[in-house]
């Protein structure tokens, strides 16, 4: 695949799971509100200030970023929730569209290098371990205390 192809790809994605997880944030309800309200916020921060990033990106390589939102949910790995769940699936949903945002980073990350698009990889980089971290503290937040 072409990376502006797949650039297009990751901003769609991005931009769906921006949605998914701002929507999950002002929808919590629980013990752990808080906890995880504080968590979800950083990350759709995090989706949120990409959006503009990945898009200047694409415009960087002459192409026209994704518009409409029929075309953005066509181009998406994260697919719209279709009711509120509980917190423990919130979880599962939001880590299940980190992983496919590095999935497809790690795609344009391999094709930018064969391109020499030096700036596009070095982006990716820093976001798909950006992203790693976030997967990290969603699993670490899970998961129940530790026996020593």
């Amino acid at each position: 695949m072409k990376l502006a192809e797949q650039l297009k790809k990751l901003w769609a994605t991005n931009f769906q799971a921006y949605i998914l997880s701002h929507g999950y944030h002002i929808n919590l309800t629980g013990d752990d509100f808080y906890e995880y309200h504080k968590l979800f916020e950083g990350i759709y921060d995090y989706l949120q200030d990409n959006i503009d990033t990945q898009g200047e990106l694409l415009r960087t390589i002459d192409e026209v970023v994704p518009f409409s939102i029929k075309r953005i949910t066509e181009l998406s790995e994260v697919k719209d929730a279709e009711k509120v769940p509980e917190i423990a699936q919130m979880v599962t949903d939001i880590d299940a569209a980190l992983y496919a945002l590095i999935d497809i980073a790690n795609d344009a990350f391999d094709q930018s290098q064969v391109d020499k698009e030096f700036g596009v990889n070095n982006y990716l980089a820093g976001y798909i371990q950006d992203l790693n971290k976030f997967c990290w503290q969603l699993k670490a937040s899970s998961q129940g205390p530790k026996d020593k």
